[in-house]
């Protein structure tokens, strides 16, 4: 669908953001967007599927900027929500909903998204604050890394991509490797280079300056109030509609 990467803390030097944006572009090939300052940057390769005129990214909300990756189904009604309550869109991508959506609910944003996705959502409105959100189902890869001597924490939606931000080695962890090629899918959080790190499936991470991320599970019971989450089981899209009409 799309690609992600950033960056919060210490030096991002341009070079290797650009090498990363460019070893992601088969996934994202029609635009590329880019925020940095100092200690931080933001970007995203867009694959323009939906309001493909419109959903710029990173989306942007008073210095709350996001980018993301994958597709969130119940867009439309999240978007009637956050209108009734004083938000504003520009354009009908699903993903224009995110900065609204996390300026709104804070830190438990992604607890109203229906959908298949990796989120970053970068906060500067005071002391920067970088989190990091993936979908009930991990269908969306996010891969980090955390330098503890640097204090910064890289991420990426491709494994050479953050290697090539964070600058971490690629010292091999053997039992990753050998599941990957056993089985071609890592298991667990740890992938086969030791610097790198998945973020698990519902987790949302959150990062400031300074301090350690932490990760934290999202509960998967019943939907809490108000909240948009279903089993994929039954949703049905037009392709499922024609199948089962279909002779």
């Amino acid at each position: 669908m799309c690609r992600i990467y950033g960056q919060l803390g210490g030096a991002v030097p341009v070079d290797r953001l650009r090498a990363a944006a460019e070893l992601m572009q088969t996934g994202g090939p029609d635009e590329a967007g880019l925020l940095s300052g100092e200690g931080w940057a933001l970007g995203s390769n867009r694959l323009a599927i939906m309001d493909p005129r419109g959903g710029r990214q990173p989306f942007s909300l008073d210095r709350v900027h996001v980018v993301y990756n994958g597709e969130i189904y119940n867009h439309q009604a999240l978007r009637a929500r956050l209108t009734g309550v004083g938000y504003r869109f520009g354009d009908h991508c699903d993903g224009s909903v995110l900065p609204a959506l996390y300026h709104h609910y804070g830190d438990s944003f992604a607890e109203h998204l229906d959908g298949m996705f990796a989120v970053a959502v970068l906060d500067l409105r005071a002391e920067p604050r970088l989190l990091l959100a993936t979908d009930a189902s991990g269908m969306k890869p996010l891969y980090y890394s955390w330098n503890r001597s640097l204090r910064t924490l890289s991420f990426a939606s491709e494994l050479p991509a953050l290697t090539e931000l964070s600058g971490s080695g690629r010292d091999l962890w053997l039992p990753g490797l050998d599941a990957y090629l056993t089985t071609r899918t890592p298991f667990g959080e740890q992938t086969m280079l030791a610097d790198a790190r998945c973020l698990p499936r519902a987790a949302t991470a959150v990062f400031a300056t300074g301090s350690e991320p932490r990760i934290s599970v999202r509960p998967q019971g019943a939907p809490a109030p108000g909240r948009y989450w279903r089993p994929c089981g039954r949703r049905r899209t037009a392709w499922h509609r024609r199948m089962r009409h279909s002779p």
